[in-house]
């Protein structure tokens, strides 16, 4: 018969393969869950781009106007800072937007940008 020694030879290490194998599965976790959120901004950044840019290529459309409409997208989808710099120049020819802001990090102290670039020509009425 065995004596309760010879039981708990059997669990020796599970202690230690536990302390590695958790934070390793904490690590990847959170590293899935920012790229995640990261890739939810970059859209948001890009949709909001168009629809600013969208507002600003047509005849009647300004700068201001293209800036408001990229504000007014981001505050309804919930756009994780995305508004800290919205750039839109018009020229004759040209409309250019620049969405630049942070998405949430899961880590502190450390930053996560997103910054998406879109142009276009302004649109003409040709006869």
């Amino acid at each position: 018969m065995r004596g309760p020694a010879a039981r708990d030879r059997g669990d020796r290490g599970a202690v230690a393969a536990s302390v590695v194998v958790v934070p390793i599965l904490m690590t990847v976790l959170l590293t899935v869950l920012q790229i995640a959120i990261w890739y939810h901004g970059q859209s948001v950044a890009t949709a909001a781009a168009q629809h600013g840019l969208d507002a600003a290529r047509v005849p009647s459309g300004t700068s201001e106007a293209g800036k408001a409409t990229v504000r007014q997208f981001v505050d309804q989808v919930g756009g994780l800072g995305l508004t800290d710099d919205v750039v839109v120049d018009r020229s004759a020819e040209e409309v250019s937007v620049t969405v630049r802001g942070e998405v949430q990090s899961l880590v502190p102290f450390f930053s996560v940008p997103v910054s998406v670039t879109l142009d276009a020509p302004v649109e003409r009425i040709v006869e």
